[in-house]
């Protein structure tokens, strides 16, 4: 069976992308692939790999056995958003399956970045959830040239996924009305709803100082709010 690589990026830019694209169908076809150019407004379809310049287009991601995100270097040069980062005193994330946690905490560690990183967790407590954090981390940091992870910069909060991983809780919730009435920004029941959920539960708590300035990451996912209309709405 014939092993299908695309590389999912807009056919309309003869500049850059479209140059990078010959690139990669040069290098690939010279290992026997089959290589494809799709736009991200073609109909997807399945492919072993699908590579995605600088913009994961998740239709297409859906339909691939591994995808690979090909980020634009110009987006991610450190004199550019560092200044910006350090003026936050905490970084709140979903801590799920680990990647984007993990992840984190292995480029703020290689970057020199002390900002804590508090991971929320949506499926597990933290002495399940922590572990596989590090595992994550130290796995990225290998990839990036082998530094160490310090085992105290992964910190999980537990408490706030219960019952189960995507049931509905009251905390989810209160977080998912209050930001979509208050800012306008809407929320996912599964995993931004209960992480703003323990962002909240925080805050109440005094874990953050009232200066503190924080910094929270939201990964998307509300096109599931519809499976959870009756719920939200109190239906």
């Amino acid at each position: 069976m014939t092993f299908l690589i695309t590389v999912i990026a807009t056919k309309s830019n003869q500049y850059g992308i479209s140059k990078d694209v010959e690139v990669l169908r040069t290098a690939l076809s010279r290992e026997g692939v089959t290589f494809r150019h799709s736009d991200p407004l073609e109909a997807p379809s399945y492919s072993d790999i699908a590579i995605h310049l600088e913009i994961p287009i998740l239709g297409w991601a859906a339909w691939a056995a591994k995808n690979i995100l090909v980020v634009n270097p110009e987006w991610f040069v450190m004199e550019a958003w560092k200044s910006l980062l350090c003026r936050f005193d905490h970084v709140v994330v979903g801590s799920g399956s680990s990647g984007t946690h993990g992840g984190l905490v292995a480029g703020f560690v290689g970057n020199h970045i002390d900002i804590p990183i508090i991971g929320i967790g949506v499926s597990r407590e933290p002495e399940q959830q922590e572990p596989l954090v590090y595992k994550e981390a130290c796995a990225v940091a290998a990839l990036l040239g082998g530094f160490e992870i310090p085992r105290d910069r992964v910190k999980s909060i537990g408490g706030y996924w219960q019952p189960k991983y995507s049931v509905p809780n009251p905390m989810m919730i209160e977080a998912v009305r209050l930001m979509a009435r208050s800012e306008a920004i809407l929320l996912d029941p599964v995993y931004t709803g209960k992480v703003v959920a323990g962002m909240i539960g925080l805050t109440r708590a005094r874990f953050f100082k009232p200066e503190d300035k924080v910094l929270l990451i939201h990964t998307g996912g509300a096109s599931s709010l519809s499976a959870y209309e009756a719920v939200l709405l109190d239906a």
